[in-house]
């Protein structure tokens, strides 16, 4: 007769939260680092990051842009340059330029002319016309000094500038083409100060420091009348708090709003605050304390079926990164800092990247919810005597194991000693690792380290307290 299982005794602890913090440090709060919750709820590894080109000067890059233009290649934009990447790791320097500090937007027409803003300057590059690039002035009715955002909709390529508020659209398919600038559309006194364009669904998004404008498509087919007409309909008494953190997703706007609170707008939903009921709410006490808040950089991007929009603060070196997938919050020190439109291409400070199936190496951690159980009226309420981790790792390993490290906290903020285990080798994929201990506390906390690169899943955590 089998002897009775004694996995009952243990009492399971969720690795599925991802970040959940709570503004009250001192109460603890679930993290995770370089990992991220899949949509099946178990901790992944995020990707490896694979340079594009080694020798391309592309460190400093603050825009990327994937072309549709024939076999498509990558347009970056760093502090001193504006450089073309191709599929094949190739480059060529199209354009020097001074960097002007400020958030940088990329846009293409059907014509393949792709726009550039920086908040002072507007380029246009011509791939029709071997790459030729224009800086876009009065002579070519473009009199705007300010630049700060861009956005292709319908054939029009629209430009937001910052310090007039004012915002135009060009002739249909040619950026090199405005129509006179004495006769514009002012955002609204809402808003405040303009900050970013966006488009879903063919619908115009207007982004101010304090609110939001929607614009339609002008249903009148005389070429002369204005392209657009306002939503009166529509209205948000909040915007974004700066330009680099608007991003577009899928059938979705992300961005940072004004009450420093990481939101998604949507046709049909309206607007949303990301993540778990509650999560928004911690997050907005942690973000608000970075000083380089109004600078966050967002970026939308895919691996493997996973959507992530990514928050990187340029100075705190902090990114906050969710998965839509599984509606989770995590920690990412890989910084990203934009990306291609929806696909696996992202660029950092060292430059633009593919995302691998092979992992980097890294510290890798994941810290569990703060646990607690009164036990009655005994002096110390709880005793822990074991914990249980379920590891698979999915890559051949070295004759010698790695190790994953786990520490305890019992007041969710000092962690003791730091015990090794070995990972189950090839072979053992789905080997349980067990901590034996003794400790007794009213409250425990755990933390699990990992320092390789294996491509390794914590599929679930468990603890026996009695």
């Amino acid at each position: 007769m089998p002897k009775p299982s004694q996995d009952k005794d243990y009492i399971p602890i969720p690795v599925n939260t991802g970040n959940f913090p709570d503004w009250q440090v001192r109460l603890g709060f679930s993290q995770l680092t370089n990992m991220f919750v899949g949509e099946s709820g178990s901790v992944y590894t995020t990707p490896g990051l694979i340079k594009i080109n080694t020798e391309a000067p592309d460190n400093g890059a603050r825009a990327v842009w994937e072309s549709f233009f024939g076999t498509g290649a990558y347009f970056t934009v760093t502090d001193s340059e504006i450089l073309k990447i191709d599929k094949n790791g190739n480059y060529t320097q199209l354009q020097s330029i001074r960097n002007s500090g400020q958030a940088v937007q990329i846009g293409e027409n059907l014509q393949n002319q792709i726009g550039i803003v920086d908040g002072v300057s507007f380029w246009v590059i011509d791939q029709r016309l071997n790459d030729s690039v224009t800086l876009m002035g009065e002579e070519q009715g473009f009199s705007f000094k300010t630049p700060i955002s861009i956005v292709v909709l319908n054939t029009f390529c629209v430009v937001l500038d910052r310090d007039t508020k004012t915002w135009t659209v060009s002739d249909a398919n040619n950026m090199l083409s405005f129509p006179p600038l004495d006769n514009v559309p002012q955002i609204g006194d809402q808003l405040k100060e303009a900050v970013s364009l966006q488009t879903l669904s063919d619908n115009l998004y207007i982004f101010g420091t304090q609110g939001i404008e929607r614009w339609v498509p002008s249903i009148s087919n005389n070429p002369y009348l204005f392209a657009f007409t306002k939503d009166v309909n529509f209205r948000k008494d909040f915007g974004a708090i700066g330009t680099n953190s608007v991003v577009r997703g899928f059938d979705e706007i992300y961005f940072l709003s004004s009450k420093y609170v990481p939101m998604a707008l949507s046709v049909n939903s309206g607007l949303r605050d990301i993540g778990p009921d509650k999560c928004s709410e911690g997050i907005s006490r942690i973000i608000s304390q970075y000083e380089d808040i109004n600078f966050a950089s967002g970026s939308f991007y895919t691996y493997k079926g996973n959507y992530f929009y990514s928050l990187t603060f340029p100075v705190t070196q902090k990114n906050w990164t969710y998965c839509q997938n599984s509606n989770t919050w995590a920690f990412n020190d890989d910084n990203i800092i934009a990306s291609v439109q929806s696909g696996e291409v992202v660029a950092t400070e060292n430059g633009l990247f593919k995302l691998s199936l092979i992992p980097n190496y890294k510290r890798r951690r994941w810290r569990s919810m703060r646990v607690t159980d009164d036990k009655g009226a005994s002096p110390f309420r709880m005793s822990l005597n074991a914990a249980k981790a379920r590891i698979v790792q999915g890559i051949l390993q070295q004759r010698e194991p790695q190790y994953i490290e786990l520490s305890i906290s019992k007041d969710s903020e000092n962690f003791g000693n730091v015990v090794r285990r070995p990972i189950g080798l090839t072979g053992q994929r789905q080997n349980e690792t067990t901590w034996k201990m003794n400790m007794t506390g009213h409250e425990f906390t755990f933390l699990l380290s990992y320092d390789g690169n294996l491509d390794l899943t914590i599929e679930s955590f468990s603890a026996l307290i009695r």
